[in-house]
């Protein structure tokens, strides 16, 4: 072969070999890379969601549509009529309900975790690993440079969702972990359920007779509830989760908004239907995530905040901030505002981009709650401010 020819094979070679990065068996592509929007990547895990339970596995009672706050049953059926109980009894399901009996749902209380519980951590995690919505989230994170392999993907997902750290703003005792909160729900104190995030946990506890479904505040597509009702005595006025969907949907999707938009709303498409998810850090862990509408069904708010849109060019978002009003304030609204940015939490002086976070977040009738606000980012604390968590 030419020597001429020779050299520039190899350099050809050398060029190729910097543009990919191989670890762990995984190709990765630079951060540089043309990489998938929000909204089609979430349209991919939407589409690839093969396990998620719809048509005659499933059936749901909405029943009365009930105002945000209400602390009585309004609904004398359960909420779910029927769940094909061969599908949950395998797969990621199996290893999903596997997990709800290591967690003290109690607050304060620590958390510990026994070899079979990492155990069974560990296998639920290899499993949801091993699925399509996984493989379109690693993708995406490895565009993004994020993540450059499964094994990475995996340590980052263990340390998101299973690491246990404190609740409380200050305290220092590890009493929860972003799946204990997230998708088994826990006790804030006596008379309040704090999280609640996963449909299986719901239909779980409800079929158990430990949770009393009261009605629905608000349903939006594609299957997203929020529900009022009550478990081990204790309250939720609204808890909002997806209806159906796969153990490894639920991680993806509130992982993907996590990683890319941590206390920001994540503007996603579910089926080509825009979903909002928020999601919020404390020290490095998941504190919460929900969804949030966009488009509602119905027409009237029966907590009398006035007409739901029913359009999504009239929706506005939940999480609108300083950055992205939703209207121009006037010269009477800048003065009031000038003050209201001043305010102080505890000790500490908001930014003007924080108040506004904060305010939006609280009195927002358009998302479906704003739960956990006060350890936003392990810092605000907003006692008596935010009344569902």
């Amino acid at each position: 072969m030419d020597v001429k020819l020779l050299l520039l094979l190899l350099q050809a070679i050398y060029s190729l070999s910097q543009a990919f990065l191989i670890e762990g068996g995984t190709t990765v592509a630079p951060s540089s890379a043309t990489c998938q929007s929000l909204t089609a990547v979430s349209n991919e895990l939407w589409a690839n969601d093969v396990n998620r339970l719809s048509g005659a596995d499933i059936t749901v009672n909405y029943q009365t549509q009930v105002a945000d706050g209400t602390t009585s049953d309004r609904s004398s059926g359960k909420f779910f009529t029927h769940v094909n109980e061969a599908k949950l009894g395998t797969g990621t399901y199996k290893l999903l309900s596997d997990l709800f009996n290591n967690y003290d749902p109690t607050k304060g209380n620590r958390e510990t975790a026994t070899t079979q519980e990492l155990n069974e951590d560990n296998a639920f995690l290899d499993a949801i690993l091993a699925t399509r919505v996984m493989a379109s989230l690693l993708k995406f994170l490895q565009c993004k440079g994020i993540v450059h392999s499964q094994s990475e993907l995996k340590t980052t997902l263990k340390k998101l969702w299973f690491d246990f750290y404190s609740r409380s703003g200050t305290g220092t005792t590890p009493d929860t972990s972003g799946f204990e909160h997230m998708m088994v729900g826990e006790y804030k104190d006596g008379n309040t359920v704090n999280g609640f995030h996963n449909w299986v946990s719901f239909y779980e506890k409800e079929k158990a007779g430990t949770l009393n479904y009261f009605g629905y505040v608000k349903k939006a597509n594609p299957e997203i509830v929020g529900a009022a009702f009550s478990w081990a005595n204790r309250v939720k006025t609204m808890g909002s989760f997806f209806i159906g969907v796969s153990p490894e949907f639920e991680i993806a999707v509130y992982s993907l908004c996590f990683l890319t938009n941590p206390g920001k709303a994540c503007q996603i498409s579910l089926n080509n239907i825009p979903v909002t998810i928020m999601s919020y850090s404390k020290d490095g862990h998941i504190a919460t995530a929900y969804a949030s509408e966009r488009k509602i069904h119905g027409t009237v708010a029966p907590s009398g905040r006035g007409p739901e849109v029913t359009t999504e060019q009239n929706v506005q978002s939940s999480s609108h901030t300083a950055d992205s009003p939703i209207h121009k304030p006037n010269r009477s609204k800048k003065r009031k505002d000038s003050k209201r940015r001043k305010k102080k939490v505890g000790n500490q002086l908001l930014t003007p981009h924080k108040v506004d976070e904060l305010a939006n977040h609280r009195n927002s009738s358009s998302g479906f709650e704003p739960d956990d606000a006060k350890i936003r980012n392990g810092k605000v604390q907003t006692k008596n401010k935010i009344k569902r968590v």
